[in-house]
């Protein structure tokens, strides 16, 4: 019995048996039908909504889903010390379901050749080993056809995954094409046409760099290697390009990479006369580092905000203000002008100004402002004072 004072403490309880959980079954594995269209709660990549959108425009009929796991397997553990074995596995698969090569190359340019550039040579090994004419026509149609999409793309001015995309589609077209040793005909692609269409429209920012990795190809060519004329008239361009005022700086590195890639001096580069007849949108560019201020800008057009600096952008000047401030400037530069008698101006870049006549003779009140005179009425007194305290 107990004695102390109070309630009693409940009995303990024993603690309830959890029943035995089995094993975890295995997840059934995602099929390549849901990685192109996107897995619920995941979705696309955004870098390639642009190439996936288009794609769903192209009726391609998938395989069954099995032999989509099968191909994505055999993708996934394809390494360089195995490409051989591998490239057999696929080569079977691809032959009992013929209709599923347009399919496959559909899915090895935009899910993997443009998000895995460094794989592009495995890849490559892997088509020599397939040696399937049909799927190289298909690779080859699909990776033209995804760069027209993402060349003709609104954001590709602004989205940086889409211009990173492009490059590698154009690493990949210059590898399966002019790194073959096979021309990328006219009909499909021309280059040239390419970079002046682009310098018109203000898309050098996207073309340039796609222009030079498909060229960069051209270095381990045994035809179009350095001197070929193919190669040397797009040269040419890019270095009339090159030498275009106010171009950025990071579209200069890729011309100057390029010409070390195929090691060529741009010095011994002759370029061509092709943009100077080329009629350039400066409106929406943005390839250059200078086409907003007023030299840029045409004198019949009424200079805005961004002529002036940074705090009145967007803010139009009324043309009248615009017409006194360009008078007042033309006053000013051809007054000096008019005293630049000993060239000055030219030598140094700055206006240079007479110096100023001495107190008391003719010409003082025209330089002089009402404080320089009273100075000088002082510094003549003092000296009038001076010359009476010595008498």
């Amino acid at each position: 019995p107990s004695y102390t004072s109070g309630p009693r403490a409940p009995p303990p309880q024993a603690l309830p048996v959890l029943p035995q959980m089995s094993a975890p079954s295995e997840l059934p594995a995602a099929s390549m039908a849901s990685a192109l269209g996107g897995v619920s709660g995941f979705g696309t990549q955004p870098c390639i909504e642009t190439l996936m959108t288009a794609a769903g425009s192209h009726e391609v009929v998938p395989p069954p889903d099995a032999v989509q796991d099968k191909i994505g397997f055999i993708l996934n553990n394809m390494s360089a010390s195995n490409v051989s074995a591998k490239s057999e596995e696929l080569q079977d698969i691809l032959q009992q379901h013929s209709g599923s090569i347009h399919w496959f190359a559909h899915y090895l340019v935009v899910r993997r050749v443009a998000l895995e550039p460094n794989f592009h040579s495995l890849y490559t090994t892997m088509l020599d080993e397939l040696s399937i004419k049909v799927l190289y026509r298909a690779i080859l149609s699909s990776t033209l056809q995804n760069a027209r999409v993402l060349l003709s793309s609104p954001k590709i001015r602004s989205s940086s995954s889409e211009r990173s995309l492009l490059k590698n589609l154009g690493s990949w077209l210059g590898q399966i094409t002019l790194g073959r040793n096979k021309p990328l005909l006219m009909r499909d692609i021309d280059l040239k046409e390419l970079v002046c269409d682009a310098y018109e429209r203000g898309l050098l920012i996207a073309v340039v760099p796609f222009a030079a990795k498909v060229l960069d190809a051209c270095s381990t060519s045994k035809v179009f290697l350095p001197p070929n004329p193919w190669v040397m008239a797009l040269m040419s361009l890019l270095m009339e390009l090159y030498q275009v005022p106010d171009l950025k700086l990071n579209l200069k590195f890729e011309i100057e990479v390029l010409a070390k890639t195929l090691k060529v001096e741009l010095a011994d580069i002759k370029p061509t006369t092709k943009l100077v007849h080329r009629q350039q949108d400066r409106t929406q560019t943005c390839d250059f580092a200078n086409r907003a201020g007023a030299a840029a800008a045409p004198l019949s057009t009424p200079m805005t905000g961004a002529s002036f600096g940074g705090n009145l952008v967007g803010s139009v000047v009324p043309p009248a203000a615009a017409a006194s401030y360009s008078s007042g400037m033309m006053g000013d530069s051809m007054a000096g002008m008019s005293t630049d008698t000993l060239g000055l101006r030219g030598a140094f870049g700055q206006p240079s100004q007479p110096p100023p006549p001495p107190p008391g003779q003719p010409g003082a009140g025209s330089v002089f402002g009402t404080a320089d005179k009273n100075a000088a009425m002082l510094a003549l007194a003092q000296q009038q004072q001076q010359q009476q305290q010595q008498q």
